[in-house]
């Protein structure tokens, strides 16, 4: 009876230990889901995964290789210092990621440092002897090796670590493929995103050239008549005062052709930093003057002396944002065939926490049919030729991107009103 009893209790044990384990390995899984949901590309996912795993099996070290062509990579890792420097690999015999991509399953390798069938420094410069594990990854968008590195163990004690680590890893790969799916979808929209936003950008260039050319040819026209001057009186008095006036002629023509440059630049990334939001309305609303005057449309601005009406944000993209909306405003004037008295009206405000931007014309309004669809990509009511479709899309991203907010209202033959919102940045630093 006391034999049964015992060899009960040791049944229990057992049951206990690996219940404890199997909590544990649940809670990891738990917490591995959760990093792979709150990262924003696929090697700081990556580079969570195998921090936790690290953590969890007490890894030293570890990596998760791509294989690009005829090489592999490292695209993630964890537990080495910041300055360390990786290798590529080539698909070589000595290469222990080519024997995992080729076998296709786990490898244990009881000491890397005097097995002779593998390069232990194949990936990075290794100081001390150490254990190894690395195993197969493949799934519909990503395949690779993830090589763990830990102090000599056993090649027991690495079998049954490798064997915990397969069942975890099993249950997390699908988990994996999908997200990296995901990430790379998001990746994909951005990069169409860029791709409209620089040909929104340059169908603005095209419809500002008017604008454009009035703010070269202005100071041009001014140089020729000073120089003409001076060609007529070179010592003359005021000679020195034309050579000055020159300058700054030459000056105004390189800050418009500097500003040019700087918004048909590639938008890879947001610009962010402190601005005035007036200056991006007031920058636009210049480069669109000559036409607004030659199609008698008057522009009415109203901004708050204070408190300043700073925020966070890219003056640059910001700028595109109103040149659609000015751009817009024109085109629909061209269809108001009565009398009315034409104009733009732009206020900005303090409104609580934020900077509201209240956007006006009296250009004839709109349907709602067309008032819901205007920030769909591609939709347009001007005539072939005259429209991409894409200006109020790139402009409600833009807004967007900013932490913004846009609204419309519209009355059909009268007018239509744009509200957008930007945080206000009371605090700057």
């Amino acid at each position: 009876m006391e034999e049964q009893n015992k060899k009960l209790l040791e049944k229990i044990e057992v049951l206990e230990f690996e219940l404890k384990e199997t909590a544990k390995s649940f809670n990891t899984l738990i917490e591995i889901l959760i990093e792979i949901t709150t990262t924003e590309d696929v090697e700081s996912m990556f580079q969570g995964v195998l921090s936790i795993l690290n953590n969890y099996f007490h890894f030293e070290q570890s990596l998760f290789i791509a294989s690009e062509q005829n090489e592999f990579k490292v695209m993630a890792s964890a537990g080495f210092d910041k300055n360390t420097k990786f290798k590529s690999s080539k698909h070589l015999d000595n290469s222990l990621a080519w024997c995992v991509y080729n076998l296709k399953s786990f490898m244990n390798i009881k000491n890397m440092d005097t097995d002779p069938r593998f390069n232990k420094d194949e990936f990075f410069q290794q100081t001390k002897p150490m254990s190894a594990i690395a195993t197969y990854l493949e799934q519909d968008k990503i395949n690779g090796i993830f090589i763990f590195y830990l102090d000599l163990e056993s090649t027991a004690s690495l079998r049954h670590i490798s064997t915990n680590l397969d069942m975890l890893l099993t249950v997390l790969a699908p988990h994996l493929g999908k997200f990296v799916s995901h990430l790379q979808a998001i990746k994909e929209k951005r990069i169409i995103q860029e791709q409209l936003i620089q040909s929104g950008k340059l169908a603005s260039l095209g419809m500002m050239s008017a604008g454009i050319a009035h703010e070269l040819n202005n100071p041009l026209f001014a140089i020729m008549a000073l120089a003409q001057n001076i060609q007529m009186k070179p010592q003359g008095e005021k000679t020195p005062q034309y050579a000055e006036q020159i300058v700054q002629c030459t000056e105004r023509m390189s800050k418009v052709i500097q500003h040019l440059k700087v918004f048909s630049r590639k938008s890879e990334e947001l610009d962010f930093r402190e601005i005035d939001i007036t200056i991006p309305i007031t920058e636009s609303l210049k480069l669109f003057a000559p036409q607004l005057r030659q199609e008698s449309i008057e522009t009415i601005l109203k901004f708050a002396n204070s408190p300043p009406l700073r925020c966070l944000g890219d003056s640059v993209q910001l700028e595109s944002v109103f040149q659609n909306l000015i751009a817009n405003s024109k085109d629909a004037f061209e269809n108001i065939l009565d009398n009315r008295k034409k104009f733009i009206n732009v206020e900005v405000k303090i409104d609580e926490d934020r900077i509201k931007i209240i956007y006006i014309d009296n250009a004839g309004g709109m349907p709602p049919q067309v008032m819901e669809k205007i920030y769909d990509p591609f939709f347009t009511t001007k005539g072939i030729g005259k429209g991409t479709g894409l200006g109020m899309n790139l402009a409600y991203e833009i807004i967007k991107q900013h932490s913004g907010k846009i609204v419309v209202s519209s009355n059909l033959g009268e007018g239509t009103t744009f509200e957008i919102y930007f945080p206000y940045n009371a605090n700057p630093h």
